[in-house]
């Protein structure tokens, strides 16, 4: 099973890319990922990924996600269940614009 997932809001973005990491498990084939809304009762799906790492380019602004993991493989056995997540807002951390006055 997938484990020590971290996300955060990819800086510099406009509050447009979550970036999620976690250490991969063992005879994983790749990775279901899956994610709902802040107050949402059930996952929806969003993507199988390769690797351990993740960029969520379709997150919005002022939302608060949170995402669940699981492992698949070829094996059956080594499979995973949503049973990880995180939670991350996405955000406009632009650093502030200079305006100089004519």
């Amino acid at each position: 099973m997938p484990s020590n997932i971290t996300a955060f809001d990819k800086p510099y973005d406009h509050g447009n890319t979550i970036v999620l990491n976690w250490n991969g498990a063992p005879a994983a084939s790749g990775y279901y990922i899956a994610r709902k809304r802040a107050g949402e009762a059930s996952f929806n799906p969003l993507t199988i990924a390769a690797n351990s790492t993740f960029y969520d380019n379709t997150a919005q602004n002022g939302i608060s996600y949170i995402y669940a993991i699981a492992a698949y493989s070829d094996n059956p056995l080594c499979a995973s269940k949503y049973d990880t997540s995180v939670a991350v807002a996405a955000s406009d951390n632009l650093a502030p614009v200079k305006m100089f006055a004519p």
